[in-house]
């Protein structure tokens, strides 16, 4: 059985399963694409079936979604807050997990966050509507946005999440956001994808352990051999207890400067190890009558995002049809499920059923 995810976003596309060659052999292919531009990525859904034109609004929403939705009043300002201190943003292109896999996973593409929040809004009556377009940021906001380190290279950060994008001193990315009617005629923006960070470089840990970079591996190694058999090569003799030795008086003089040096004793651990946090001002576009960013709209969808723009599941069985998928899904339609396939006699001969 070959399991084939694709997704336009990034062109990545997750091979699992059995080839021509080797039936017997699971295997997994990562693809990857170039940066490409709002415009070409447009162009290309354009040209797919249905377009950038909306599905129909759904009637129903998951028991959790609309849970979720009752406990939060049906407040968009609340759920937005929600949305932001709770579901992580994770920089790819398109509708993957959908609201349902976003609020399990706490964790979800800028499609996921909008889907998640539209339908909290519209499971308790309220009226809410997908924008998609292009947001335009300086190097700096986005860095912010993201908790993005100065050494992360922009282009490969956009091209490795698949998002369509043009970088330069101010770059411009393929964005969907949110805008949710507060009063009759009065509707107002939503984007809780973007969260503003502050980055922090964290402490000279290398320095306070007296560890220098490749000494653990060096020491592993030293008076080790190599060799080969059968053309794959080999080490033995390779020196744990002197590694494990290193890693111990590194580690108490780890302990050593967090219990005696004064810029250590009492610091919070972000700033210890370093990382990202949510700064003060993470609440971006909540409840603003435009975006806060330079945002260029492309479409206006009342209804549910394209078909284009989610993630398509299909499974291959070679033995049968190598060729033709025996069935296909939407990754966010059926995202936290268990999947079935099954072999069924259908008019006197075996079928393969998902």
């Amino acid at each position: 059985m070959s399991i084939r995810c694709s997704i336009l976003a990034g062109v990545v596309a997750i091979f699992a399963g059995a080839t021509s060659a080797h039936a017997d052999q699971p295997s997994i292919r990562f693809e990857e694409g170039s940066l490409i531009s709002p415009s070409a990525a447009n162009q290309y859904y354009n040209n797919q079936v249905g377009g950038l034109s909306a599905r129909s609004a759904k009637t129903e929403f998951d028991p959790r979604i609309a849970e979720l939705s009752l406990a939060l009043g049906g407040d968009p300002v609340r759920i937005d807050t929600y949305i932001r201190e709770n579901i992580e943003s994770t920089p790819h292109f398109g509708l993957q997990k959908g609201a349902v896999g976003a609020y399990l996973d706490r964790a979800g593409t800028a499609f996921d966050q909008a889907e998640l929040m539209v339908d909290l809004v519209r499971a308790s009556g309220g009226q809410a509507r997908y924008v998609y377009g292009t947001v335009s940021m300086t190097s700096a906001q986005i860095r912010d946005a993201f908790g993005l380190s100065a050494s992360v290279d922009l282009t490969d950060f956009f091209a490795d999440g698949g998002v369509p994008a043009t970088v330069g001193g101010t770059s411009t990315f393929s964005h969907v956001w949110v805008e949710v009617e507060i009063a009759p005629g009065d509707w107002r923006v939503f984007d809780p994808f973007l969260k503003m960070h502050v980055w922090h470089d964290g402490m000279n840990l290398p320095g306070y352990m007296g560890f220098n970079p490749g000494q653990a591996t060096s020491t592993l190694l030293a008076g080790s051999t190599t060799g080969s058999s059968s053309g794959v090569p080999w080490r033995q003799g390779v020196s744990s207890i002197s590694a494990g030795s290193l890693l111990g008086s590194t580690s108490t003089a780890m302990l050593n400067a967090l219990e005696t040096d004064a810029q250590l004793i009492g610091i919070e651990m972000l700033e210890f190890v370093g990382g990202r946090e949510l700064s003060g001002d993470a609440l971006v576009a909540a409840s603003s009558a435009t975006h806060p960013f330079a945002a260029s709209q492309t479409a206006v969808w009342t209804g549910e995002i394209p078909n284009a723009l989610r993630t398509e599941l299909r499974v291959f069985t070679p033995t049968l049809n190598a060729s033709t998928p025996i069935g296909e899904l939407y990754l966010d339609e059926v995202y936290g499920s268990r999947i079935t396939l099954g072999v069924f006699a259908l008019n006197g001969s075996a079928t393969t059923r998902m």
